[in-house]
């Protein structure tokens, strides 16, 4: 990561109520992906799952407020 982005993203790691929720957010992902390949046969599957999880908090925005209504 470059200082840039990183000074971008100090508001979200200082902030202790925003930080708590994300990281339940991550666990419950985290644990969804477990289950998940632990039924995958093969590598690309983990692969597949990695680029998967970086592209939903492009939508997290999107999904929670659907989840919400």
């Amino acid at each position: 990561m470059n200082r840039e982005l990183a000074r971008k993203l100090l508001f979200i790691v200082n902030d202790k109520n925003i930080m708590s929720e994300l990281d339940e957010y991550i666990q419950w992902r985290i644990d969804t992906l477990h289950h998940y390949l632990e039924k995958s046969s093969n590598g690309a599957d983990l692969h597949r799952g990695c680029i998967m999880e970086l592209r939903r908090f492009k939508t997290l925005k999107e999904e929670v407020h659907k989840a919400a209504e």
